[in-house]
């Protein structure tokens, strides 16, 4: 199994904590400065920060549809890190960064981005809310 903050934290749950603390200083960064990639210095320029609620019983489907998406965007590339969360029972997040709005843009038409839409209507409670964050102003 890749290892991502969502699988790290389904393994070790104090992790998810952390991970939410990390996601929420990360969209704080973006929205007042710039932030440096993990593992380089690139410089990230926009994000997507996207919440969804499971459909009551549906959450082992979309927690199988978070690896999905993993897998079909580790391709991309220019998407930066990607983090997935689980948090509670129905609640889960993906927070991604990218180098400027064209890839961002890309993203957003990428086979990962379909299969949200794609499978939305019969695994969440309601449409994901997607969050464009800026870090380059």
């Amino acid at each position: 199994m890749r290892s991502s903050i969502y699988t790290e934290a389904r393994l070790h749950p104090w992790m998810a904590t952390g991970a939410a603390v990390l996601g929420s200083l990360a969209l704080r960064l973006l929205l007042g400065g710039r932030v440096a990639a993990s593992g380089g210095n690139a410089t990230v320029g926009k994000a997507l920060h996207i919440q969804m609620e499971a459909k009551p019983g549906r959450e082992a489907c979309v927690q199988r549809l978070m690896q999905d998406i993993l897998g079909a965007i580790e391709d991309e590339p220019r998407a930066l890190p990607w983090y997935g969360l689980h948090r509670g029972s129905q609640e889960f997040g993906i927070f991604q960064t990218f180098p400027d709005e064209l890839a961002r843009v890309r993203h957003l038409a990428s086979p990962g981005a379909r299969m949200l839409l794609a499978r939305s209507v019969a695994l969440l409670a309601r449409l994901p809310r997607i969050r464009h964050g800026r870090a380059d102003g």
